[in-house]
């Protein structure tokens, strides 16, 4: 809820990168009960599947969005949502994590024409764990400032997580 009881999505094309089993669908059309055009999408062929065979109605997309040739094959035949949400996908450390978040962001954006909505973990968490990635709320807003028209920050609802909405 965090990324997206500040957003309207009623009516909204949504792309949710690394959908995993399609939970923010479930919130989308079990909690709010809204109208709105939905993709997941997620590298992994199993957990492709499994959100195909638990939402029969949604559309899911086997993909690499931040992969170079991604744009290339144009694989959705056009990239443009209302809003983008990615949601855990920046928190498992892997050593470029910073680089990933820099390309990333651009990505996200261009794929948005009304805000993308990502989150990360904060480095002032009371119980840090070296397996996760911690990048600072401000650090991460500067990078999202140069393709956004405001950005907001959503905290307290986690001891180590926070959202940011960067609106197009």
């Amino acid at each position: 809820r965090a990324l997206t009881d500040n957003v309207n999505l009623d009516g909204k094309s949504i792309l949710d990168v690394g959908c995993g089993c399609g939970d923010l669908y479930d919130l989308i059309k079990t909690d709010y009960k809204i109208n709105s055009r939905y993709l997941g999408v997620y590298i992994l062929e199993k957990m492709v599947k499994r959100a195909e065979s638990e939402h029969e109605e949604a559309s899911f997309f086997l993909a690499d969005i931040f992969d170079d040739s991604f744009f290339a094959e144009d694989a959705f035949g056009c990239c443009n949502f209302d809003i983008t949400f990615t949601s855990g996908i920046f928190n498992l450390q892997a050593g470029n994590n910073e680089d990933f978040l820099k390309k990333a962001i651009p990505i996200l954006a261009s794929l948005s024409t009304e805000a993308f909505v990502f989150n990360l973990l904060n480095p002032e968490s009371p119980d840090p764990d070296n397996r996760y990635f911690y990048y600072a709320p401000e650090k991460a807003a500067e990078l999202a400032e140069p393709f956004s028209k405001k950005i907001e920050l959503i905290d307290g609802y986690l001891d180590n997580d926070y959202t940011l909405i960067c609106w197009r």
